[in-house]
């Protein structure tokens, strides 16, 4: 085989690797975030979390970002955060991120928010 079609192979290889690798990561990641019990568990349908976003026994919740009261389902974006578990609205910014996006870019300053001075 030429030099050129064994850099070529050996490039392409790598290139199949490297996104295999970054398959698994954004699998692992969105396993990680889903890695909440179901809103039918009995540790969520009780009284609500600190911060009244605990999932109610209608199987509904407030995102911290919009103040929107949501039905959670399993497609439901959420975030385990010190925690406790937060659900989000699909409603975008300005800029294009969504209301989980925000969210974990400064969770502090959301729940801060909601608890008041």
């Amino acid at each position: 085989m030429d030099k050129p079609v064994q850099v070529a192979l050996v490039g392409a290889a790598w290139i199949l690797a490297l996104g295999a690798c970054t398959l698994g990561f954004l699998a692992w990641q969105r396993g990680q975030d889903g890695a909440a019990a179901p809103p039918s568990a009995p540790s969520q349908a009780g009284a609500p979390a600190a911060g009244g976003y605990a999932v109610n026994p209608a199987g509904q919740a407030a995102c911290p970002v919009t103040g929107q009261l949501l039905t959670v389902t399993s497609a439901t974006p959420r975030v385990v955060y010190r925690g406790e578990t937060y659900y989000f609205s699909g409603d975008r910014d300005a800029q294009g991120n969504d209301a989980r996006t925000r969210f974990l870019m400064d969770p502090e300053s959301f729940l801060q928010r909601r608890a008041g001075p």
